[in-house]
């Protein structure tokens, strides 16, 4: 994975997807890259029991300042308006976050799924143009993002040119629950 890897899964199963996270997250702790999880409630919980029972102190990474962690609902809530993402708030939410963990570790990596969240609720445009943020983002700071999807959301007649636009906007496209990485591939 380069420096600034940006890769999506499209996924069934919510468990091969937290064991994919806890793969991408435990891998960066271990670097000691700082690591930010923006998902679902639930799913950070998922996610910091698995890697706890892996051996990892989660209070200490995050104390140090090495793993955060955001509700993706909520901030999404920060800066979205009248159904698309706008920049200047998507900065003050996000972009603040990737920056303050830049500055204080070698590397960066993030989980969000904030884009999946957006596609669920039918908002194709601003998934894709969240993307394309995060794209903009990656321009100024050094991290790596891991985008999820839900991929029975996915219809690919209906969806075709949104699912090739969000592709386009990654570097490596994961296969539903497979963990092959292929360029533009079905879910």
């Amino acid at each position: 994975m380069g420096e600034n890897a940006h890769f999506v899964q499209f996924f069934n199963e919510d468990d091969a997807l937290v064991d994919s996270v806890c793969g991408f997250i435990g891998g960066g702790l271990l670097a000691g890259a700082a690591c930010v999880v923006i998902s679902m409630p639930e799913r950070i919980r998922q996610v910091e029991l698995r890697l706890v029972d892996r051996g990892f102190d989660i209070a200490s990474a995050r104390q140090w300042k090495q793993y955060s962690t955001l509700d993706a609902a909520d901030t999404l809530s920060k800066f979205m308006v009248d159904g698309l993402p706008d920049p200047e708030r998507f900065e003050a939410a996000v972009g603040s976050v990737i920056a303050a963990a830049d500055a204080n570790h070698p590397r960066v990596l993030a989980f969000g799924e904030m884009v999946g969240l957006l596609w669920s609720a039918g908002n194709r445009e601003g998934a894709i143009q969240l993307e394309k943020l995060w794209n903009a983002l990656s321009k100024r700071y050094c991290f790596s993002l891991f985008c999820a999807y839900p991929a029975h959301e996915i219809d690919r007649e209906t969806h075709a040119q949104a699912f090739a636009d969000i592709c386009a906007e990654h570097g490596g496209v994961i296969h539903a629950d497979h963990y092959a990485t292929a360029r533009n591939a079905d879910p």
